[in-house]
């Protein structure tokens, strides 16, 4: 080796040994500083990503700091048996980080909350377990799997799948399920990945699990810039100047009914004319819960949806200025449509729906329901989402099947 290749590679060495050294100086200064929530996630070729069995960690973010434990069946739960006790009825809660609530503490999230006010009025010999299956970022294809693959074998008598109206999009983007020709979703099989994407893959889990300083850099965005206010006469929206108008132009195709942008199919279900792409994602979705009605009926378990509920639905200035800042029409959009268009679509497969909805608006306006930063249900949310699916079980006589306790092994 001569001189020169020795110079370099021991200048290289010197580079990689001072990276390593700062990037491990950082790493122990956000552990000390700003401690961060490491993620307790595993890949999974069938669901994408579930809990990590056996982990705990603190969840911290601006507005709240709490431990947080995962079981040794993944769930954000205390441990179960597979086997049902004697005079149990169980049910299972699907859903994504509205049920997971990681925002609060575990006695007070719904699932927790649901079930003690079960349990206060059973009747003799009869117990209730409600079991939090909740995961970040499921839509309803991967409750479907989640269904499939773990709730169902821990007999439950009722599945209650919560909906989130971002879950349209968290469908879209797992790409795990399909809309066929014929009207009903299909489960495609999983992607065969590249070595690169998968050596990638798992150098990000690690991370995820491992860093707090990669937490900490991959959790931070840039501030977007504050929407103008919106005007209080005229058309309701003013023409966004032309750098914004290319900005929202560049996110995704115009809809002819609103001058808008409308990034995601969330927002595109406000829209009073239904743009075609979120026609068909709604009729995946309520297909999507037919089949897990099915293969509920078929394990002798009742399945009912619960739609959740958003900060805007709530909040009619917080919609407006949503609304305004995307240039949109207020004239072209409705919150009210998208829990409508999701009743209805679930009737028509005749599945059970709860709309938490009318509960979260008849709430006196002494707590906020939602965090103001994060966006999630508060413990106050937490509480009213119970009580309103507690009354709605038992107005509809759901409860009053004797349990399979009987039929499990």
């Amino acid at each position: 080796m001569t001189r020169r290749v020795r110079a370099l590679a021991a200048n290289a060495a010197l580079v990689v040994a001072s990276t390593a050294a700062m990037i491990g100086l950082l790493e122990v200064g956000v552990r000390i500083l700003r401690p961060q929530p490491l993620a307790a996630v595993s890949r999974s070729p069938r669901l994408g990503w579930t809990h990590k069995p056996n982990t705990q960690f603190v969840f911290e973010r601006s507005e709240f700091r709490l431990p947080v434990r995962f079981s040794s069946a993944g769930l954000r739960d205390r441990e179960f048996t597979v086997a049902k006790p004697a005079g149990t009825y169980r049910i299972a809660m699907l859903g994504d980080s509205f049920v997971e609530a990681l925002q609060v503490p575990l006695d007070s999230c719904a699932a927790k909350r649901l079930e003690r006010s079960l349990n206060t009025g059973a009747p003799p010999g009869r117990s209730y377990e409600v079991m939090n299956f909740g995961v970040t970022g499921y839509g309803t294809c991967q409750q479907l799997l989640l269904l499939e693959e773990q709730a169902l074998r821990f007999h439950p008598d009722l599945v209650v799948s919560q909906y989130y109206f971002n879950d349209l999009d968290d469908d879209a983007r797992c790409g795990f399920c399909s809309l066929g020709t014929d009207g009903e979703v299909t489960v495609l099989p999983p992607a065969r990945l590249s070595a690169g994407v998968r050596a990638v893959s798992a150098l990000k889990s690690f991370l995820y699990q491992h860093s707090e300083l990669w937490m900490y850099v991959s959790t931070r965005r840039l501030r977007p810039r504050a929407a103008p206010p919106v005007p209080s006469s005229g058309t309701g929206r003013n023409p966004p100047a032309d750098d914004e108008a290319e900005r929202y132009e560049a996110g995704g195709e115009a809809v002819p009914t609103c001058p808008g942008h409308h990034k995601t199919l969330e927002g595109r279900l406000t829209l009073v004319e239904l743009p075609a792409d979120a026609a068909r994602a709604l009729a995946q979705t309520a297909s999507t819960w037919a089949r897990m009605q099915a293969e509920c009926a078929a394990a002798n378990a009742r399945f009912v949806v619960v739609l959740g509920v958003s900060k805007p639905q709530l909040q009619p200035q917080l919609y407006a200025r949503s609304l305004h800042a995307a240039g949109c029409s207020p004239a072209a959009h409705d919150i009210e449509l998208p829990a409508a268009r999701l009743r209805a679509a679930a009737a028509g497969r005749d599945v059970d729906v709860v709309d938490l909805l009318p509960a979260f608006r008849a709430s006196p306006p002494v707590e906020a329901l939602h965090f103001r930063i994060d966006g999630h249900w508060s413990t106050a949310g937490h509480r009213v989402a119970a009580a309103a699916l507690c009354r709605a079980l038992q107005e509809r006589g759901i409860l009053n099947r004797p349990s399979r306790s009987k039929e499990t092994p």
